[in-house]
C-alpha cells in the first residue's frame, strides 16, 4: 500500500493537503499490480493470484468508504479483469472489518463473498498466521475476512 512508503501520519495529511501527488503515487502502483495481474494471468502458472492489501482497523476501514471506493475498489477491479478472463480465481485478503466496502469489492472485481474456502490459524512463536486453503473452488474469485480474537 502507498501509505506504507510514507507512514500512515503523513500519508493522512498529504490525501488532503497534497492529493495529486498522492493520485500519482497511486495511479504508479496501480499500473504496477495491474502489470502484475496480466502476466500471472498470461504465465497461468497457478489457479489462484492472492491479493493482500490491509485497509481497514477491527472495527472500521482505514479511510472513507468513498476513498476506498475510488482507490482500492478500482485498482482491485483493474487487477481483477485480467485474471477473471484467464480463468484465475483471486483471494483477497485485508485485516480488519471490511463491511462498509465488501459489497463494493464483491460487485468490482467479479469476486463472491466466501466460497469453499478453509481458513487454519495457528500461532508459531507468539505470533498468529493464518492459512488460506481453496478447495474446490468454483466461483470467479473469492474474497476471504479472516478475524483474529485474541
Amino acid at each position: 500500500a502507498v501509505y506504507g512508503l510514507m507512514g500512515l501520519e503523513l500519508f493522512s495529511y498529504a490525501m488532503f493537503d497534497r492529493p495529486d501527488e498522492v493520485q500519482r503515487l497511486l495511479d504508479g502502483f496501480g499500473r504496477q499490480a495491474v502489470a502484475a495481474a496480466e502476466v500471472a494471468a498470461e504465465a497461468q502458472l497457478a489457479p489462484l493470484f492472492f491479493i493482500g492489501d490491509d485497509i481497514a482497523y477491527k472495527d472500521r476501514l482505514m479511510f472513507s468508504p468513498d476513498y476506498i471506493r475510488r482507490t482500492c475498489v478500482q485498482m482491485i477491479a483493474a487487477m481483477c479483469e485480467p485474471l477473471n478472463r484467464a480463468g484465475i480465481k483471486v483471494v483477497y485478503h485485508s485485516d480488519g472489518n471490511l463491511d462498509a466496502i465488501m459489497d463494493d469489492l464483491v460487485e468490482g472485481s467479479g469476486m463472491e463473498e466466501g466460497g469453499n474456502v478453509q481458513i487454519a490459524v495457528e500461532v508459531v512463536g507468539g505470533n498468529v498466521a493464518a492459512h488460506v486453503v481453496a478447495q474446490n473452488v468454483d466461483v470467479v474469485g473469492v474474497a476471504v475476512r479472516i478475524y483474529v480474537v485474541p
